[in-house]
């Protein structure tokens, strides 16, 4: 499937992007990710997250999840400087839009949790 949403991604702009191609995009940013292409995989979360903005709107849950994933694209990358801040923006609006219970406002909290030691030198749930 991968060589048929890099043809789509490839012969289409961001500016048709639909929700579906978003979610391609995603699904298959998480496959590039288990492979160790976090360069790729980024720049496809990127997209998806653009597409999810533009049609969605930035308080959309499935644009939310788009930000988290990408902040946490970051994070593997070990860009803790572009993820701490876009997880931080994600839980501030997951608090506001979806409340503090909700499964998705408490995967962010708790990446957030996991990056700020990483930052700090404590590596992943170490202080």
């Amino acid at each position: 499937m991968l060589p048929h949403v890099d043809a789509l991604a490839h012969h289409t702009t961001e500016d048709t992007d639909t929700d579906t191609t978003a979610h391609l995009l995603t699904e298959t940013a998480g496959f590039l990710d288990n492979q160790g292409q976090l360069i790729r995989a980024t720049s496809r979360l990127q997209r998806a997250l653009a597409g999810r903005l533009r049609v969605l709107g930035e308080d959309h849950p499935d644009t939310l999840a788009s930000r988290n994933n990408l902040a946490g694209s970051y994070g593997l990358a070990g860009d803790l400087e572009r993820a701490i801040p876009l997880f931080e923006q994600t839980l501030t609006d997951s608090l506001r839009v979806l409340g503090k219970d909700h499964p998705l406002t408490r995967t962010v909290r708790s990446s957030l949790a996991n990056a700020v030691p990483e930052r700090n030198g404590g590596g992943p749930g170490r202080p």
